[in-house]
């Protein structure tokens, strides 16, 4: 049985903004790689539909509190192009995610 944690988000691109979304991901991408060497996150872009896919894998949910708060100013400029779809999540979560 794992014991990591799989994130799966998905996006909705606003009209006009792919090329934007696309630099806002990579800096954050950058950011993460740099800051954040625990995480593994790979963002699936198509084109046609306008929408995106995050994939994310943690160790825990203690790595995902620690990413949310490395990340936050990073994941405000990604969601400035975008809007959610939807969040699906593979793994045991701690109530600590709960609000």
């Amino acid at each position: 049985m794992s014991h990591y944690i799989i994130q799966i988000n998905t996006f909705k691109i606003k009209e006009g903004q792919l090329e934007a979304f696309k630099a806002s991901v990579k800096s954050s991408q950058d950011f993460a790689e740099a800051n954040d060497p625990l995480l593994l996150a790979e963002m699936y872009i198509d084109e046609e539909s306008m929408e995106a896919r995050a994939c994310l894998i943690h160790r825990n949910s203690e790595s995902i509190l620690a990413h949310w708060e490395i990340s936050e100013e990073h994941m405000t400029d990604v969601m400035e192009f975008c809007n959610p779809k939807r969040v699906d999540v593979l793994g045991q979560l701690s109530a600590a995610l709960y609000p």
